[in-house]
């Protein structure tokens, strides 16, 4: 099923627009089929090695291929294509074990705010929230993991600010230290259980309702750490809202 977008290619326009007018169908024909197997069976879905990002080709503006055709980014095709592919994502996005490669993200926030489509900004912004939960709290992501249900609001809401206060400007910047966070989860574990304990509190160290990403930004900010080369005032100004908000 997963090879048909190479063969019916939606982003492909020829001078014949029923063509590409049928391959736009195909696809959303496969974007149903999608979702109906991972509501069906999804443990096949999950199972697969698929580069999802395939199906979210951002580009600007349209190049010409070496065949004569123009190969169109996801903004140039139907906006109801556009949905599908976005809805299919969204329900990928929630199956345990299914990872996407670090291009999906920036390429979601980078749709989010080109976008000047409504109902694709609005399923735009909820995969990108997905997306985003997943990065800062991977590790309690899934609700199979027992959690109080303020802990898991805490991520959700966390998680929507990043998304709704994003720029152009930022995505690059916020990517990257996604990146390095991954490596300071452990760490900073580490750190808050032995400053718990030499405060003498009886009580076992609380869960954590801020992402790691959080602590590590602001915590640059207030020790005059963020330079040029790692924050951009773009940057700093968006960990300073999410922080205060």
């Amino acid at each position: 099923l997963l090879s048909i977008p190479s063969r019916f290619d939606p982003y492909k326009s020829t001078d014949c627009d029923a063509s590409s007018n049928a391959n736009a169908i195909v696809m959303i024909h496969l974007c149903e089929t999608i979702q109906f197997i991972v509501n069906l069976d999804p443990v096949s879905v999950m199972n697969i090695k698929f580069d999802w990002v395939k199906f979210l080709p951002i580009e600007s503006t349209p190049s010409s291929a070496i065949d004569g055709t123009t190969m169109l980014g996801f903004h140039n095709v139907e906006p109801l294509l556009q949905h599908r592919i976005l809805q299919t994502l969204l329900v990928v996005s929630k199956l345990c074990n299914v990872s996407f490669s670090n291009k999906m993200l920036p390429s979601v926030l980078t749709l989010l705010v080109s976008t000047d489509i409504l109902d694709v900004y609005s399923i735009a912004r909820d995969l990108a929230i997905s997306l985003m939960e997943k990065e800062l709290f991977r590790d309690t992501f899934f609700p199979s993991i027992d959690m109080s249900i303020d802990e898991r609001s805490c991520h959700a809401y966390e998680s929507s600010l990043w998304v709704d206060f994003i720029s152009s400007l930022s995505i690059e910047y916020l990517v990257t230290w996604l990146a390095g966070c991954r490596q300071l989860k452990v760490q900073q574990k580490i750190m808050i259980s032995q400053a718990w304990s030499k405060a003498s509190f009886s009580d076992k160290v609380p869960p954590m309702c801020v992402s790691a990403l959080l602590l590590s930004t602001v915590c640059h900010i207030l020790r005059g750490q963020a330079t040029k080369s790692n924050f951009s005032d773009h940057f700093s100004m968006l960990v300073i809202d999410i922080a205060v908000e």
